[in-house]
């Protein structure tokens, strides 16, 4: 249903579509990663360009309002990866590759309208979670855009460290495990945090993670049972 809804508004509204956003998007990645090194690396700069472009509802509402979208720009490991060392450097553009080529992919797959919607309900989802939450990262938009990649592209394979192939549907079953239990035992905020910033993930593919949970749920009774 969600499919023919989209394929309709996509047929009218197509020209609309930003093609390539993830293009820009990553584009505008490195930019901010270039600029963040540039000023860790020049001690007469305090400034911590990450900290001023992260989401925090507190400081949104007393004007300063382009955190409410800067925070979808920051590389995706800002503040997790040493931003100085060789290692750091290293993860980041991997990280920034990975989502350079699931964004991709995903584009190719669907077509740059369908994207556009996924990309753009991640994004309100993880505003509407920030305001919830009084924080918000664009590691959960990220994350969304990997599972979807996973479900599309089930038997795709990635060189983890180069030589250790593994499917990305094996990699995402881990990443749900880390999600059901952060679900179940997280914090209230956690738990917002994570539905609402996956609101797109459960849009757009609830049927296929319902058929997914029933056939996990008959696999385990089979084994119960034997």
């Amino acid at each position: 249903m969600l499919n023919d809804l989209l394929n309709k508004i996509d047929r009218k509204y197509n020209r609309y579509a930003v093609k390539n956003l993830i293009i820009y998007i990553i584009a505008t990645m490195c930019i901010i990663y270039v600029f963040n090194l540039y000023t860790v690396f020049n001690p007469s700069i305090e400034t911590d360009l990450y900290s001023m472009l992260t989401f925090d509802r507190d400081l949104i509402l007393k004007g300063q309002v382009w955190r409410v979208i800067s925070f979808i720009f920051l590389p995706p490991l800002a503040g997790i990866s040493s931003q100085s060392g060789q290692t750091g450097i290293f993860l980041d553009a991997f990280a920034v590759y990975l989502c350079w080529m699931i964004g991709v992919g995903l584009e190719t797959q669907w077509g740059s309208f369908k994207f556009n919607v996924y990309y753009l309900l991640g994004i309100a989802g993880s505003i509407i979670s920030g305001f919830i939450t009084g924080g918000s990262m664009n590691i959960y938009l990220n994350l969304s855009m990997f599972l979807a990649f996973a479900i599309v592209y089930p038997d795709f394979e990635l060189q983890l460290l180069f030589f250790l192939p593994s499917k990305v549907k094996i990699l995402a079953l881990f990443c749900g495990i880390f999600i059901v239990k952060d679900l179940i035992f997280g914090s209230l905020s956690a738990r917002a945090a994570i539905l609402f910033s996956l609101l797109n993930v459960i849009i757009f593919f609830w049927k296929d993670l319902l058929k997914y949970a029933k056939a996990l749920g008959k696999r385990r009774r089979r084994r119960f049972f034997r």
